[in-house]
């Protein structure tokens, strides 16, 4: 699991550590076995390319990823959501998970 500090600007900017793994299937299984065994993230983000979706799952209460994904165009509940691969979320998870660096012009 590639960790992955990511900035979301939601009603005050925060950043949250995520947790990051490619994955097709066994989201809420591994997402939470992933969150209980790593305190340092704050939500685990299932990237599955074959689907262009991430699905995000978190055991934290301080985190509501309805809202997250709502911010990225999805949607779900408090501690278990999702939305789909955009220029966005492919620059703020798939990028940063493969180390792929995007020029600045």
């Amino acid at each position: 699991m590639k960790h992955v500090e990511v900035e979301i600007d939601l009603a005050k900017t925060r950043t949250f550590q995520v947790g990051v793994v490619f994955l097709e299937q066994y989201h809420s299984t591994t997402g939470n076995f992933l969150c209980k065994n790593d305190e340092q993230i704050d939500f685990v983000a299932m990237l599955d390319p074959g689907k262009g979706r991430i699905s995000f799952r978190t055991i934290r209460d301080d985190v509501d990823l309805a809202v997250i994904a709502q911010h990225y165009g999805g949607g779900g509940h408090p501690k278990a959501s999702g939305c789909s691969f955009t220029g966005v979320t492919m620059k703020a998870f798939v990028y940063p998970a493969l180390q792929v660096h995007t020029s600045q012009r």
